[in-house]
């Protein structure tokens, strides 16, 4: 049989806990603990392994010229299947897609430009984002990437030729590709150009110089070393090289020589 004594105190913890129990500060201590989920929601998986799997799978339809492929590229004679959900990603697409010409609502595109192989390599490359870049293949890829707009691709190009050493049989290609789309390299090279002159105007790749180019170079003061009918002479095969183009630029060129410093000799020969 029970005590009093804990009877009493037993009688005394209950109304306490029912005098709480009625408090709206312990009701709500108590509803919200009940609210809590048992099993909270989390975020699962990887965002980035889901998007290389995609990736894969859209490079591979690609490859194989799936039926899921809903746009069709002529480019020359080839035919190059892919998606538009990655060709508009390019500002070129994009942009006609946009325009509401006939092209952006038909299953194939011609493109009257560039070289295949290159068009591919830059179709490749928007649906990987890396490519394989050779020296003797740049060219072909600039000109697809400035056509197509693709600046990562240009991007690439560019890092690529960065990284090329600089020397007397190549400065002049990368002094004329840097300033055609506006690289990095164009100071170093065509400040090794300047060094390296009198060498390298007895080269042919320094027969494809611009008009421009040309003219800078004549114009220099800093080449004052370079004798005046190594220029000369050097103008007069540029001339020749293509004759009915260049021929209206000689007596502009041949004036912005010093000619006191020719013998006449050398003018009357030439």
């Amino acid at each position: 049989m029970l005590s009093e004594d804990f009877l009493s105190c037993f009688s005394i913890i209950n109304n306490r806990l029912l005098d709480l129990a009625g408090s709206s500060e312990f009701q709500r201590s108590t509803f919200a603990k009940m609210d809590e989920p048992k099993h909270p929601k989390r975020e699962m998986g990887r965002k980035e392994n889901h998007a290389v799997k995609i990736q894969d799978i859209l490079y591979e339809q690609f490859v194989s010229e799936s039926e899921f492929c809903d746009v069709t590229l002529l480019v020359g004679d080839e035919k190059v299947k892919a998606h538009w959900c990655i060709l508009v990603s390019c500002p070129f697409f994009q942009s006609l897609h946009d325009s509401g010409m006939k092209e952006s609502f038909e299953v194939k595109i011609r493109l009257n430009y560039g070289t295949p192989w290159a068009m591919k390599e830059a179709l490749k490359f928007l649906y990987l984002g890396t490519i394989s870049v050779t020296y003797d293949k740049i060219k072909e890829l600039l000109e697809a990437a400035e056509y197509l707009q693709i600046t990562d691709l240009k991007k690439c190009c560019n890092d690529y030729l960065c990284m090329t050493e600089i020397n007397e049989e190549n400065c002049v290609q990368l002094s004329l590709l840097s300033s055609l789309y506006d690289l990095d390299l164009y100071n170093s090279a065509f400040k090794f150009l300047r060094g390296h002159l009198p060498t390298v105007l007895k080269g042919e790749d320094a027969l494809t110089l611009t008009k421009d180019s040309v003219m800078s170079l004549l114009t220099d003061e800093t080449l004052t070393y370079v004798p005046q009918e190594t220029f000369l002479e050097f103008i007069t095969k540029w001339t020749e090289q293509d004759e009915d183009f260049r021929s209206e630029f000689f007596k502009e060129l041949f004036l912005a020589l010093n000619l006191q410093n020719i013998p006449k000799s050398v003018l009357i020969d030439n």
